[in-house]
């Protein structure tokens, strides 16, 4: 299939899970190594208990260890295709050059290079539901009631200016809370 083609050529080019040579590729072999490499001793975060075809096991919610493969290959299981979970949630099955790569997750080299931390990068079909679950599920995510209180406290309460600056700025140095988001707070 034509369509099929076009996107396993998207994805080589784009997404690889290679451990890269140290030699000829020393700063992202070290970034790789670092920051894409899954533990092989799995540990109780990634480690689950999973019933499938009537079987129970424990298996890395990750998915690893990701098994060499010669070629990138479309997964045709529906189930996967619909983001329905299943052994394999994958729509498909990354090339993997070599078994040295079986704990590397999906990284396109130019962004880990320029991002500098872990990513997970995944291509999504069209016909996938997951992208909505992820951004519906990222937009309605429960804020932190904490945060809430601390900042009313802040708003109530006749605070030295120190102290109400430590505070906001404790609020701007968390990843959940953003300076426009803060501003908001304070004008109501």
């Amino acid at each position: 299939d034509d369509t099929e083609e076009k996107i396993v050529d998207f994805i080589n080019r784009h997404i690889t899970a290679r451990l890269p040579d140290p030699a000829k590729e020393p700063l992202l072999h070290g970034l790789v190594d670092r920051l894409q490499r899954h533990n092989k001793n799995c540990t109780n975060t990634c480690k689950r208990f999973v019933k499938y075809q009537g079987r129970v096991s424990q298996r890395c919610r990750f998915e690893f260890p990701r098994k060499a493969s010669r070629r990138t290959v479309i997964n045709k299981n529906r189930e996967v295709l619909l983001g329905v979970r299943t052994a394999t949630t994958k729509y498909y099955t990354l090339r993997r050059r070599k078994d040295r790569d079986e704990h590397i997750n999906d990284y396109n080299p130019a962004i880990l290079l320029a991002w500098r931390g872990n990513i997970d990068l995944q291509f999504i079909s069209p016909d996938s539901i997951d992208i909505i679950n992820y951004v519906t599920g990222y937009a309605t995510k429960n804020e932190s009631g904490k945060k809430d209180s601390l900042l009313q406290e802040c708003l109530n309460d006749e605070m030295d200016k120190s102290a109400l600056f430590q505070t906001l700025l404790g609020f701007m140095k968390q990843r959940e809370t953003g300076v426009m988001e803060i501003v908001d707070w304070l004008n109501g």
